[in-house]
């Protein structure tokens, strides 16, 4: 049994689990709203950070991607099981995905700031109990249904979309990130430039 079973609840009855969901602009801001009323800092993450940075919606999004620092993680769950979110999936310490009975996923990254880890490329990360999130990327500020937000920055976030098999959703992001603002596309997307696609 995980840790957040107590705090978030065991399994999601009712809900559309392994059905396909949107996440909705309106959806992002109440979900943020629960946190913030809690006292919890979350910063928008994955394709809604994108899209935050934006400033508009540009593709459906099936969850939400929220990094929350590692002291405030539990509290997140707290707040969230409160609100009637459900625990979903346990991707591990660091990683828990909740929803509620409307099919809404928030998928709850912790990081741990306490702890700065310098790696080979120069990039100072968050070390100790959390995930390895870039710590100057958490300065973004993008709105989501005319709501200004934090989310990670664009730099950041083209990184982050890098050193896997990347997808059309991928390239999507990517795409529309460096057009905005002036980056470099990275070589993981050099078969989406080529004549034939």
């Amino acid at each position: 049994m995980s840790e957040f079973d107590c705090v978030v609840g065991a399994g999601l009855p009712g809900a559309r689990r392994g059905a396909p969901s949107s996440m909705q602009g309106a959806d992002v801001v109440a979900i943020l709203a629960i946190l913030n009323n809690g006292g919890v800092e979350a910063w928008v993450d994955g394709g809604w950070a994108v899209d935050a940075l934006l400033g508009e919606q540009t593709r459906p999004h099936a969850d939400l991607d929220l990094a929350i620092v590692r002291a405030q993680f539990t509290s997140a769950c707290a707040c969230l099981g409160d609100a009637g979110f459900r625990l979903v999936r346990d991707d591990g310490p660091h990683n828990v995905v909740v929803g509620d009975h409307l099919g809404r996923l928030v998928d709850l990254h912790a990081f741990d700031p306490r702890v700065e880890l310098v790696g080979d490329d120069g990039i100072v990360r968050a070390g100790g109990d959390g995930l390895a999130y870039e710590l100057a990327g958490f300065d973004g500020c993008g709105a989501i249904d005319a709501t200004t937000v934090r989310c990670i920055s664009p730099h950041t976030l083209v990184r982050y979309h890098t050193g896997y098999a990347v997808d059309d959703d991928d390239w999507h992001d990517v795409r529309l990130l460096c057009e905005r603002f002036s980056i470099h596309i990275p070589s993981d997307y050099e078969r989406f430039l080529s004549p034939e696609r």
